[in-house]
């Protein structure tokens, strides 16, 4: 098991980001500025993009562009079999296989 907290907490943002953000896109949400009347969620998203790289502002995207973004990303931190253990280890002791229960019940 990759045992590189950096890393790892990295790529949880990540996959916590790609949650949130494909959730909005199958709702279907055009554009990231859409979100900014949720202060909260707003607030959660920006803190989550910090860690993607590049100098996408997320107000000036659209929903779609974020999730692609987030997803060269994680692959990019997923490349090899270090990358394919991170993934795993990340996606179990994180709970991101099976969302908890508070972000299920606010689905509803």
């Amino acid at each position: 098991v990759v045992e590189d907290g950096g890393q790892g907490e990295e790529l949880h943002k990540l996959l916590e980001c790609f949650m949130y953000l494909k959730v909005y896109q199958i709702w279907g949400t055009e554009r990231m500025s859409e979100l900014k009347g949720q202060e909260d969620v707003w607030s959660h998203l920006q803190e989550l993009w910090e860690v993607v790289r590049g100098n996408n502002s997320l107000e000036g995207i659209s929903v779609r562009q974020a999730v692609g973004l987030v997803k060269t990303e994680v692959c990019n931190l997923c490349e090899g079999e270090e990358g394919m253990e991170l993934l795993a280890d990340v996606l179990v002791k994180e709970e991101l296989l099976v969302p908890d229960k508070d972000f299920l019940d606010s689905l509803e």
